[in-house]
C-alpha cells in the first residue's frame, strides 16, 4: 500500500503546483491588463484557456486525493467490523473442517462426507480470499486485529485432501 500513497502524494503535489501556476498566471494577466499595452484578443484567450486548463487539472488531483482520504475514513469502521466477522466465519469453517476430517476417517463409506468436505474447503478458500481483500483496503487494521485474535494462522490449514 506504500507505493499507492507515494503516487497519491505525487498527484497531490502536482495538483497544488498546477493551482499555484494558474493563480500566478491569472495574477500576471490582471497585472499586465492594467498596463499601457494590454493583451490582444488572441493573447487574452490563450491566457484564459491556460488558466482554465491548469486550474481544472490541478483541482482534479487535489480533490481526488482528499476524496480518497475521506472515503477511507468513512469505510474504516465498517471494514474493521466486517473483517472481524469474516475472521470469525473463517475460524468456524476451520473447526467444521476438522470435524469432517474426523467423521470421514471414522466411517467405512465416507464418499458423501468427502464431497461435503470438498465443498467446505472451497468455502474456506473463499474466506481466505475475502480476508486478503480486506487486507488491501485496511492493512494496518487487519494486522492489529490478527494480532489480537486467537486464530492468526491464515494459511490453508485443515484443507489437505488426504484421501485414505
Amino acid at each position: 500500500m506504500a507505493p499507492k500513497n507515494k503516487k497519491s502524494n505525487g498527484g497531490l503535489a502536482l495538483g497544488i503546483i498546477l493551482v499555484i501556476v494558474a493563480v500566478s498566471v491569472a495574477g500576471f494577466f490582471i497585472y499586465k491588463s492594467q498596463s499601457a499595452k494590454p493583451f490582444t484578443a488572441l493573447e487574452s484567450t490563450f491566457f484564459q484557456l491556460f488558466i482554465l486548463a491548469t486550474s481544472l487539472v490541478g483541482s482534479f488531483y487535489v480533490t481526488k486525493r482528499f476524496s480518497e482520504k475521506s472515503a477511507l475514513k468513512a469505510l474504516k469502521p465498517y471494514a474493521r467490523s466486517s473483517f472481524r466477522r469474516m475472521l470469525s466465519l473463517y475460524s468456524g469453517l476451520i473447526r467444521l473442517n476438522g470435524s469432517f476430517a474426523k467423521e470421514i476417517h471414522g466411517t467405512k463409506d465416507g464418499v458423501p462426507l468427502e464431497k461435503l468436505k470438498d465443498i467446505l474447503n472451497e468455502q474456506i478458500y473463499t474466506a481466505i480470499d475475502a480476508l486478503e481483500e480486506w487486507r488491501d483496503i485496511i492493512p494496518e487494521d487487519v494486522e492489529e486485529i490478527e494480532l489480537r485474535s486467537k486464530n492468526t494462522d491464515f494459511k490453508r490449514q485443515g484443507t489437505s485432501d488426504d484421501k485414505q
